[in-house]
């Protein structure tokens, strides 16, 4: 097989396994959920990391197919750095941690536990033995006039929704650090104000018309600052919803206060 083949279904196969791989998210948030989550990274219903990591499972271990002892090893271990290394990338990229398994058994620095690698170790298994070749045969009997258009169509979708996504982030995490830096300065405007109705129980106030001044641009400061959290709150914004639909346990390094802030308001406009 040359390379022009070669190239073909290798893009195929991540095409394919992504979309799977998303009805698997699906089912899952399904089950543990009872509702529709739309639980990829991208917004179409693609999960590439699970195409990137079949793909390079069937490069990988394809010669140990029949020896399933070390095809499951191998899987697992395989698996595991992926899943270790795409999830410190993304943390180191988009300053967010999109899954967590620190409350998990064996876990290595949250990004990996060893329950579900030992899981995905299995499936990986599965799919080399079993799924993988009714893969090839259907993806061969594709009429290249068909197959090579629609691969060039789904490439410039990708594209464009990785775009998309990598936009929706990018604006999360304006908002984020926005609800950051009210969060601060309310906190500062409180302190403040606290230390000035101290002095008025002292009975300062009484004698200092200044300090009643101060105090209520302190509250009129602070009111602004609270309307302005209230508001950022309050954006309906459904690209930020679905990515923090998609990972709940998501965590943030830099916005961890307001992430976790934004996620109680989310679904709870009635409480702003």
């Amino acid at each position: 097989m040359n390379g022009e083949n070669l190239l073909y279904y290798y893009i195929s196969f991540f095409i394919i396994y992504s979309f799977l791989g998303w009805c698997i998210e699906v089912i899952y948030a399904t089950v543990i959920t009872r509702k529709f989550l739309n639980r990829g990274f991208l917004n179409g219903p693609l999960c590439p990391i699970y195409g990137l990591g079949v793909v390079a499972i069937i490069l990988l271990l394809s010669p140990f197919k029949e020896n399933i002892v070390k095809l499951f090893i191998y899987a697992t271990l395989a698996v595991s750095v992926i899943e270790y290394v795409v999830g410190l990338l993304l943390e180191k990229v988009f300053n967010h941690k999109w899954w967590d398994y620190s409350n998990r058994k064996f876990n290595l620095n949250g990004y990996i536990a060893l329950r579900f690698s030992l899981l995905w170790g299995l499936s990986c298994m599965i799919v080399i033995r079993y799924l993988h070749p009714i893969i090839t045969m259907l993806v061969t009997k594709i009429p290249r006039f068909i197959g090579y258009p629609l691969i060039i169509v789904l490439l410039i979708v990708i594209a464009i929704d990785t775009y998309i996504t990598i936009l929706s982030i990018n604006g999360l995490n304006k908002r984020l650090s926005q609800l950051e830096e009210i969060t601060v300065k309310i906190k500062s405007v409180s302190d403040e104000l606290g230390e000035n109705i101290h002095e008025t129980t002292s009975g300062i106030l009484d004698r200092n018309d200044k300090l009643k001044v101060k105090i209520e641009k302190k509250r009129e400061s602070l009111d602004e600052l609270l309307n302005k959290q209230r508001d950022i709150l309050k954006e309906r914004k459904s690209t930020h919803t679905r990515l923090l639909d998609a990972f709940p346990r998501m965590k943030s390094k830099k916005f961890s206060k307001a992430l976790e802030k934004l996620k109680e308001y989310k679904n709870k406009p009635e409480n702003l």
